[in-house]
């Protein structure tokens, strides 16, 4: 194949992935107005937008992950989803200590600038049947359909050009995915760790277990504030466990990018198609103004 040839390919597969999360966010955000539009209207509880904003992006992201999956054909071996879950507590700490230290690292900016935050107690309701479906998708149907489009199609789609690329990038796109700056810096952080979990163990249940247990403690910690101080003292343990990992095993750590792939100019082709360069306008635009 000619290089101009490849090089046309490597572009249009990189206008796949971009595109992914593009009409992922812009169908969300559409249908979101929708539903503020459907408010004004007509006489809709709190607890049916409430519900309503949690079915809109689940439906909408297990779309993209089928759509992804047949159009960009990602290497998903039944292999990936095997039981097993190797080295899961110390992926784990490292996951919540990560969690902890950038979120605390932008607690200490907003203190100082007007940045908006968000609170993950105002997703529930007080209807029981909702915050129970709300529940489901927070912590097990969001995470799996997550883990499955970002850190199964587009990491792995991404990876077959160069590692680091794929990690940082899959990562940004996750963050920027929630179209929502407090959760989107914490994200990419955490998509970072879960990539390399994913990438270092050849697994996609490591990093859906994960994702999974993530969330279930901020839901944990909201929903039993009773507790929130052994949640508090549990997340800076897990900052030292993470130190304490890092530290030993950083010697480890950087085999995962000695086996790279190609000398492409991948990141000035990814960022420079359109349809890339759309969604980073959206993201200013609506993810810096929440």
């Amino acid at each position: 194949m000619k290089k101009s040839t490849l090089f046309d390919a490597v572009k249009k597969e990189f206008r796949k992935v971009s595109g992914l999360v593009l009409v992922h966010s812009t169908l969300v955000l559409i249908l979101s107005m929708v539903l503020v539009a459907l408010i004004f209207r007509m006489e809709i509880s709190f607890s049916m937008i409430m519900l309503l904003s949690a079915l809109i992006p689940m439906a909408i992201t297990m779309g993209m992950f089928f759509l992804g999956k047949a159009w960009l054909k990602p290497n998903l071996d039944r292999r990936l989803f095997s039981k097993k879950l190797p080295h899961f507590f110390s992926y784990l700490v490292i996951l919540l200590g990560v969690n902890f230290y950038v979120s605390f690292i932008y607690q200490l900016v907003i203190n100082h600038f007007d940045v908006p935050t968000t609170d993950i107690s105002i997703l529930f309701t007080g209807t029981v049947w909702i915050d129970l479906v709300i529940l489901a998708y927070t912590v097990l149907i969001g995470p799996v359909f997550e883990e499955l489009l970002f850190r199964g199609v587009i990491l792995r789609t991404l990876d077959k050009y160069h590692r680091t690329f794929a990690i940082l990038v899959s990562s940004a796109l996750f963050g920027m995915m929630h179209m929502n700056l407090s959760q989107g810096v914490t994200t990419f952080f955490i998509g970072c760790v879960l990539a390399y979990a994913s990438l270092k163990e050849e697994s996609m249940t490591l990093p859906i277990v994960l994702h999974i247990v993530n969330n279930l403690v901020a839901v944990l910690s909201v929903a039993l504030p009773v507790l929130s101080i052994f949640f508090s003292l549990g997340l800076i343990a897990c900052f030292v466990g993470m130190v304490y990992l890092l530290h030993r095993h950083k010697d480890k750590i950087p085999e995962l990018f000695k086996r790279e792939h190609c000398d492409y100019p991948y990141g000035k082709m990814f960022f420079s198609c359109w349809t890339m360069i759309v969604y980073l306008i959206l993201f200013v635009l609506f993810g810096l103004s929440f």
